[in-house]
């Protein structure tokens, strides 16, 4: 069973029933096809939530009223991801298995482009601050760009590390890229301008494993490491970490991160848990329980901006967040004063 999770700000008034959870209110919508593993998910221009199910080679519509509508993308076993808004109006997403990029119009209408370089495995995408769209190549050590058009252009990393791997890629302060690099030897967070050139930062933790980025409220890149931090990059490269919290005999591991509406960091961790961390590095948690049992926390995103992250979700009227986990359901309703889970950019 697979769900969508949306996260209401403090104040915004709602019908839906809901369920309080240390002041934290989550309404949850199932999605109509079962076992869809929901992984990506961004605000569309038209005010819906959009989000790819890996499982099923669906892309999936929800309204701000909870009405699901799907579309099947072109091609079998595509290995759907990340999903994006592009500088056209359309839906741009990974299509991981087979090497693509798709694009698709609010109307549901495909289309497929290849990447030249054969046998990758494609990581996330996003809108760049030049009218083009961004990935990583999560195995091929490379940053791609796709013109609106579909033509497709790849920048090398310099000297990387062996079993170099890319994850998340995001629009920064300064209208370059920055992404994750994951290596043998040193992790490490990367810049390129939109011109190509490539600039690399060294983490301070060996085997951090950083994934998602997003660009902060303070104007610098908070990141996630799968070792149990949340990392800060400022524009000239340096680098602050702050350990999430050990609950329990739990081991933090946070995914995917998005700047909220509230000025504040959201981040998914595996473990069932949504993480704040204030600008200043204060974190808090907060249990994501669903009644039908909730799964791996996938993207967030921030309606309030419009940018994604997590499980993600965009921008509209209700500012709310999105979470998407696989195995459980969707939610709404978190109160944005009351501190609960929320995502955006990633």
């Amino acid at each position: 069973m697979s769900s969508v999770c949306l996260v209401r700000p403090a104040g915004a008034a709602s019908t839906r029933p809901v369920t309080a959870q240390g002041g934290v209110a989550i309404k949850e919508y199932l999605i109509p096809t079962d076992n869809s593993a929901p992984y990506g998910i961004t605000v569309g221009p038209d005010g819906n939530l959009w989000f790819t199910e890996a499982n099923v080679d669906k892309i999936g519509k929800m309204t701000p009223k909870g009405t699901f509508r799907e579309y099947p993308v072109a091609t079998s076993y595509v290995g759907l991801n990340d999903i994006t808004v592009g500088p056209d109006g359309n839906l741009w997403f990974i299509e991981e298995h087979v090497h693509r990029i798709g694009r698709m119009t609010l109307t549901g209408v495909v289309t497929e482009f290849a990447i030249p370089t054969d046998a990758i495995y494609l990581g996330s995408i996003t809108a760049g601050p030049d009218g083009n769209l961004w990935f990583t190549e999560h195995s091929e050590k490379k940053i791609g760009r796709i013109t609106p058009q579909g033509r497709v252009t790849e920048f090398f990393l310099p000297d990387p590390d062996p079993n170099t791997s890319l994850s998340s890629i995001t629009k920064g302060p300064d209208n370059a890229l920055w992404f994750t690099i994951t290596a043998q030897y040193a992790d490490k967070i990367g810049r390129i301008t939109t011109s190509g050139a490539i600039t690399e930062y060294v983490l301070p933790s060996s085997l951090s494993g950083p994934q998602s980025i997003v660009t902060g409220p303070d104007r610098n890149l908070w990141f996630t490491e799968v070792s149990g931090k949340i990392g800060r990059i400022t524009r000239h490269g340096v680098i602050t970490e702050y350990p999430v919290p050990l609950l329990g005999n739990i081991l933090p591991t946070p995914l995917f991160i998005t700047a909220g509406p509230d000025g504040n960091l959201w981040f998914s961790e595996y473990s069932d848990m949504i993480g704040r961390i204030t600008p200043g590095g204060s974190i808090t948690e907060f249990q994501l329980s669903s009644e039908h049992g909730a799964g791996e926390s996938r993207q967030v995103l921030s309606r309030a901006s419009g940018s994604r992250s997590g499980t993600q979700i965009a921008s509209a009227r209700l500012n709310p967040c999105i979470v998407s986990d696989e195995g459980g359901l969707a939610g709404e309703g978190i109160d944005w004063s009351l501190h609960e889970k929320a995502f955006q950019g990633c």
